[in-house]
């Protein structure tokens, strides 16, 4: 038996105008903080576009996450990690590579804790 599936190329941007109407459900129905309505909208989007959900990555994300790296591996491990893409600082990263970065971060930081 051979069940196949067929997914309409507007799939990922049906799923992000739900996204969008879920922003608006949420600020409506007074969730808690606009944070929440934010990370349900976000998660949505990242399941139908992984590719748009990456640019969403802000540098205070980044800058967190790469304090934290800093704070469990070390100076090294932050440098060696910035030197992967072509860089001395943080700032001289594009933000195009935000997310790639930070998912990069947190691979080493879950390393560490395993």
């Amino acid at each position: 038996m051979k069940i196949t599936i067929e997914i309409p190329d507007s799939a990922a941007e049906m799923l992000k105008d739900m996204a969008e109407a879920l922003r608006t459900i949420a600020e409506t129905a007074k969730i808690e903080t606009t944070q929440d309505a934010e990370k349900i909208a976000q998660a949505i989007v990242e399941k139908a576009n992984p590719v748009r959900a990456k640019k969403s990555v802000s540098l205070e994300e980044v800058r967190a996450i790469m304090a934290e790296l800093l704070r469990e591996a070390g100076k090294e491990a932050v440098q060696d990690l910035l030197k992967k893409h072509g860089a001395k600082k943080l700032t001289e990263i594009s933000a195009e590579h935000y997310a790639e970065l930070k998912a990069e971060a947190e691979e080493l930081l879950k390393g560490l804790k395993e």
